[in-house]
């Protein structure tokens, strides 16, 4: 099935008739609309969702309710009495020899405002027609969503289900959003489950706010204050065991997040175990150097000072010829041992030997002391020299032992440059053996902290499961004395059976639900694994969606039994995955669809099912080669990706669709090489008018 060509009259920024043929060709088969930003590229692809499905959705330049869908500059040309103008947006869709004309029209007039009011109402509801052409002949039957029915509302959601459009018609900003994307992935599954009516009656049974339960327990009859009492405890304990489920429930997802990133650090560790033992080996070897680096300034310093003091070594040449020098002076008597000149002097200043005689003038103590001072360095230098002769006598002792000092100090210090050689060796090995961009002690830690984290959260969870028990056997205790006093009345004993079997209608539909959600998640996540790679090209690592409606990426481990999630996607990845998920849930959509003929066995027989079963009979999910048989419109699919990823993602786009339309930039049609998928005729670009603000189409190339 793919978009043969897309009308347009008076729609929001295109004034006039404007028409854009599309690709149809097996091969080439995508069509390229480029345009500046607010030019309007937007604007067609909310064409198609408000032709299809009525529908214009909200973005980041408008909301839903001030969106004009009436041109600007014809709403400024009309007054109150001017005839009604029309939007019409009509889309026509081939498949094989048959051919669908959807049209809708909407009328406006001018509102009686004042005179710089441009608002304008719609008159009625809008038009929506349905025309069917087999082999170029159209047929003379014309269906109308004003008929019984809306039959082509409902043609419509058979081949392109409005609950799918958000990946029929993809817009980038809004996928760019992860809370945003989350919620449509968890209504596409509801969608794909077909359950809706299942899932409303069980809203309608128990979870509503005046659900039948509740209501049906409101019927009995009690006039018993024991009754009223052990109620009040049933919805206290059901409130607070319910509570503790839902606590339980986020701390699961909390855990089922850690655990595989836990696993892949751990499985880091284990793997690289060598590694790590190698850069405690480093960090070891580097304390060790720095100590010896250390060791060698101190060793280098006492060098220096031991030089420094060894002035007797170098003199002890002339050690000999001072001693012979000495030797040959008569110094025998010259001198008196210990006496300074300064002590002859205090005993002649003060006037007193220090015999106690009396240091006058004239007297012979005086001139004894006097004599002395001759006998006292500098006058003699007996004493001198007999003080020298005793410190040569140690220097010469001393010098015998300083070579040998010197050498074994030079050893030490020898040694210890040898180590530090070893040293700076061994750390450069290692260093050599290491991969210097994995941080093993970066990835241990936050091994430590995420598995402290889990139990810490397996706690917690043990705490909530043991406190919702308690909760709920107390409820299940408070409820049998209910019903034990409420069998006493007829009354209550009916309306209990009746309690009791919307309660086992109600677990029967959520068994039912949950065993097919578990097909589902199961058949679509082959789809996603397989489209995953072939977007990808390659096999070491795969996607998957979980229950937490996101779709995650793991590796491959060969002859490991674990797997490990990616954590650090690229925008492109991210993109791309999203690319990856749209396609297989189209997929998978497309083959319940197709694998559902309930629906059409009860509407064989009235127009509407002659006319559904026409349309199912033609489309098809996908072709021989596993190619998605729908088209996808997408609406800035590049806008966040850079030129090298657009050209990733932009590349394998053709190979999943039948059929590709593509708003983008400029710059991502540079990037995205997509030229060799679209042929010239194919490639239109936006124009704006300055001076009326409207946009219009040309084919790229011409004037």
């Amino acid at each position: 099935m793919k978009f043969k060509c897309i009308k347009l009259q008076d729609f929001m920024r295109y004034k006039g008739k404007v028409k854009i043929d599309f690709s149809t060709d097996p091969v080439n088969n995508a069509t390229v609309i480029l345009g500046d930003n607010t030019g309007g590229k937007t604007t067609l692809a909310q064409a198609f969702r408000w032709c299809l499905y009525e529908d214009v959705i909200n973005t980041k330049h408008n909301k839903k309710k001030d969106v004009v869908l009436l041109n600007n500059e014809v709403v400024s040309s009309m007054t109150v009495n001017s005839p009604a103008k029309s939007v019409i947006v009509e889309i026509t869709i081939e498949d094989g020899k048959r051919e669908y004309v959807f049209n809708r029209k909407a009328e406006f007039r001018r509102k009686s405002g004042g005179p710089n009011d441009y608002s304008v109402s719609q008159l009625g509801e809008s038009q929506f027609t349905l025309q069917i052409r087999e082999d170029g002949e159209m047929q003379d039957r014309i269906f109308n969503d004003i008929e019984k029915g809306n039959p082509v509302s409902t043609v419509v959601n058979s081949i392109l289900p409005k609950s799918l459009s958000n990946y029929l018609f993809f817009d980038g900003e809004r996928w760019n959003d992860e809370k945003n994307k989350s919620q449509d992935i968890q209504k596409s599954i509801e969608t794909i489950l077909g359950l809706s009516g299942v899932q409303a009656m069980m809203r309608h049974l128990k979870t509503d706010r005046f659900n039948v339960i509740s209501v049906l327990k409101s019927h009995i009859k009690n006039n018993s204050e024991e009754m009223n009492r052990l109620t009040e405890l049933v919805n206290k304990a059901n409130r607070e065991g319910q509570a503790s489920n839902d606590e339980m429930i986020k701390l699961q997802e909390q855990i089922s997040e850690r655990e595989p990133i836990v696993n892949y650090l751990k499985e880091q560790l284990e793997s690289n175990r060598s590694a790590e033992e190698d850069q405690n080996r480093l960090r070891r070897c580097k304390a060790e150097r720095t100590r010896l680096e250390e060791n060698q300034d101190r060793y280098y310093a006492e060098f220096v000072k031991f030089f420094s003091t060894s002035a007797r070594f170098f003199a002890s040449g002339l050690l000999p010829e001072i001693t012979e020098a000495i030797q040959s002076i008569d110094l025998e008597g010259k001198d008196i041992p210990g006496v300074t000149i300064d002590t002859v002097d205090y005993l002649i200043e003060h006037g007193e030997c220090l015999c106690g005689a009396k240091a006058v003038p004239g007297s012979a103590t005086l001139a004894t002391l006097e004599k002395l001072k001759k006998l006292i360095p500098p006058e003699t230098i007996g004493g001198v020299a007999g003080q020298l002769q005793e410190k040569i006598a140690d220097w010469k002792n001393q010098s015998l032992t300083f070579v040998e000092d010197a050498e074994s100090k030079a050893v030490i210090y020898r040694d210890g440059r040898d180590a530090l050689d070893e040293k700076e060796d061994e750390e450069a090995r290692l260093e050599n053996r290491i991969d210097r961009k994995l941080n093993l002690a970066d990835v241990r830690k936050r091994y430590n902290e995420l598995e402290q984290k889990i139990r810490n959260l397996h706690s917690q969870y043990s705490r909530a499961e043991g406190a919702r028990n308690a909760s709920f056997t107390s409820r299940d205790g408070y409820q049998a004395r209910i019903d034990e006093l409420a069998k006493a009345s007829d009354n209550n004993k009916e309306v209990l059976r009746a309690v009791a079997y919307a309660e086992a209608v109600y677990e029967k539909a959520a068994n039912v639900i949950k065993e097919k959600e578990q097909y589902v998640f199961q058949d679509l996540n082959i789809l996603i694994r397989d489209n995953f790679e072939k977007m990808f090209n390659g096999k070491e690592k795969y996607a998957k969606l979980e229950k937490d409606y996101r779709v995650h990426v793991y590796y491959h481990q060969l002859g490991q039994s674990r797997n490990y999630e990616e954590t650090t996607l690229s925008n492109g990845e991210m993109i791309a995955i999203n690319y990856v998920f749209i396609v297989s849930v189209l997929q998978l959509a497309k083959r319940y669809a197709d694998e559902e003929n309930a629906e059409e066995q009860e509407h064989k027989t009235d127009s509407i099912g002659v006319l559904l079963n026409t349309v199912k009979d033609s489309l098809q999910n996908t072709d021989a080669t596993g190619t998605l048989r729908l088209p996808l419109v997408l609406d800035a699919p590049f806008s966040n990706l850079s030129n090298a990823n657009t050209g990733l993602v932009a590349s394998r786009l053709p190979e999943f669709a039948e059929q590709v339309i593509i708003f983008m930039l400029d710059k991502d049609w540079k990037a995205s090489a997509l030229s060799k998928y679209t042929k010239s005729e194919y490639c239109y670009r936006i124009k704006k008018d300055a001076a009326s603000n409207s946009s219009y189409i040309i084919r790229e190339g011409e004037v």
